[in-house]
């Protein structure tokens, strides 16, 4: 990241600086979005492989009360 962000020319306004680091910090988090897909992808390949079914790790044990609007709580 610190590479990536390194700027190679002068900088004379602030409106340039601020273009410069938007433009640097872009595409670092295309970067970083692109290797979480990446790993999103590996991990549903290797979940499919292995056949782990496709349910909650923790079945739920309870349940909560949706009491109406304007309701008093019990």
């Amino acid at each position: 990241v610190a590479l990536q962000l390194k700027i190679a020319g002068d900088i004379y306004t602030a409106r340039a600086g601020i273009e410069a680091v938007a433009s640097k910090v872009g595409m670092v988090l295309l970067g970083v979005g692109a290797m979480h897909f990446f790993n999103l992808f590996v991990f549903t390949r290797i979940r499919a492989r292995y056949g782990a079914p496709n349910v909650p790790p923790v079945t739920p044990d309870g349940w909560t009360r949706i009491h109406p609007q304007g309701a008093e709580a019990v």
